[in-house]
Order: structure tokens, then sequence, then C-alpha cells
């Protein structure tokens, strides 16, 4: 029987672009729903551009270029069950907006630094601060 490789492992990964991905630069990203499978899915790459899997938990994995080793999204799984009951205010945008459905293919989404400050300055008085790797994500799924 052959020998597994590893070939991905935390000491060569890079977060070079997903650490500088939600800063000041407008830039796309992709958004994928699966509701039979319950995996949520962000990409900073084109959907059909190939990422490896690789798991950090078991209801979380960074989506890595195989070629660059650069971590281009992350996928969630248990979505609904395991991190939207966390999380008051996206917990309400999922369902009041019906995002399920609008994720059911990839969209293209448009990252508008601008416009999740301002979300995030009305957003500020509420008692509920919490960040959602690796930024508010209900601000930017709102925008959808």
């Amino acid at each position: 029987m052959a020998r597994k490789e590893v070939l991905i492992t935390p000491e060569n990964l890079k977060a070079n672009i997903i650490q500088n991905s939600f800063g000041n630069s407008p830039h796309k990203f992709y958004v994928v729903y699966d509701d039979l499978m319950n995996e949520f899915m962000i990409k900073l790459s084109k959907p059909e551009e190939l990422v490896a899997k690789f798991s950090i938990s078991e209801t979380l994995s960074l989506l890595v270029d195989p070629s660059s080793l650069e971590v281009m999204g992350f996928q969630l799984s248990e979505f609904t069950t395991e991190y939207l009951p966390q999380f008051h205010n996206l917990h309400k945008t999922w369902y009041s907006k019906k995002l399920a459905q609008c994720f059911s293919k990839y969209q293209e989404l448009n990252y508008e630094p601008q416009q999740i400050k301002q979300a995030e300055q009305k957003k500020k008085k509420s008692e509920e601060n919490y960040y959602f790797v690796p930024y508010k994500i209900d601000s930017v799924l709102a925008t959808c």
C-alpha cells in the first residue's frame, strides 16, 4: 500500500492574501451556501479555481491554493447549527434576507470598505460586538 505524503502543513501555509483581503482596498469575493451539506464557503479566488481543503477543526477548513499554499478562503460546516446560533445579528440577517436561497449558487460580491465601516459604526451602539472570520460577516452579507 502506498504511503500518504502530507503536502499541506500549518507551517507551509501562507496567509498574506486573506490577512490583507478585508482592509482598505475594494475587491470581489465569492460566497456559496450548500443547504444539503450545510456548508458555507467564502473564496477570494473565482469559484472555478481549484483549492484544497485544509481542516482546522471538525467544522472549519481553510481553502488553500495548492500551488502557492496561500489561504484563499474558508469553509464552515454545520453552518446553521454550529455558527448561526452563536451570532444573533448574523442569524437575523441570514433568515430575514433569505441568504440561504441567495447563496445557493456562487455569488460574486464586492467588498466596499466604506460601506462596511458605515454599517459597523451604526452597530457600535449595539450591545453585541463580535468578529467573525475574518470580518463582521453579517455586514458584508447584508450588502448582497
